[in-house]
């Protein structure tokens, strides 16, 4: 194998959730920090949140509840990514197609609101869905589930250098032979 190509892109971040608007953006010199009121007491007042993030183009209001943000923008963008690289099942075998997604810290929000559910109200008031939810690999396999990619598929975790590393193990998985096809990034 002797070269590689990005034949797909997607993106939700603070200058926008997709790829025009993201790059008009970048072109006016747009900054997408902001004040966050969820930062209200803290030290630091302000953050970059993907305020124009809609996760319902692609998923209804029940599987919402079942991903956790991360997963939710993962998927999206993801799924944005899968669907300009024009892939067809019937090019790229689902069994040598993979997806690998990195992520620092998972399902943060969930357990966000699920540990004080455990200590004001007890184990019984903890979500079942609460583990799926926060794990690294969740965005991972629901994107893998949605194009049915049955390739390597993992989550990844290495700090700032997730996404990158992603992208490089995945190229390292297409130059070893053991797939054809891989959708990776990462999320926070």
């Amino acid at each position: 194998m002797n070269r590689i190509a990005i034949t797909g892109i997607g993106v939700v971040s603070p200058l926008g959730s997709d790829i025009a608007t993201l790059w008009d953006n970048l072109i006016q010199a747009k900054s997408g920090v902001v004040p966050v009121e969820d930062f209200a007491g803290l030290p630091v007042t302000f953050g970059g949140p993907a305020r124009d993030f809609d996760p319902s183009r692609y998923m209804g209001s029940k599987e919402q509840r079942h991903l956790d943000r991360y997963s939710q923008m993962a998927v999206t963008a993801g799924l944005d990514a899968y669907y300009q690289s024009f892939l067809k099942t019937d090019t790229y075998s689902s069994y040598r197609t993979g997806v690998l997604i990195g992520t620092g810290s998972g399902g943060i929000s969930t357990l966000e609101k699920q540990i004080p559910a455990f200590i004001d109200r007890g184990p019984k008031r903890v979500s079942p869905l609460t583990a799926p939810m926060f794990i690294g690999n969740t965005a991972s396999a629901e994107l893998a589930m949605r194009i049915h990619a049955k390739g390597p598929g993992m989550g990844i975790s290495s700090a700032c250098a997730t996404g990158g590393h992603a992208l490089a193990v995945s190229m390292r998985f297409i130059q070893s032979g053991d797939a054809d096809c891989m959708i990776a990034g990462g999320v926070e």
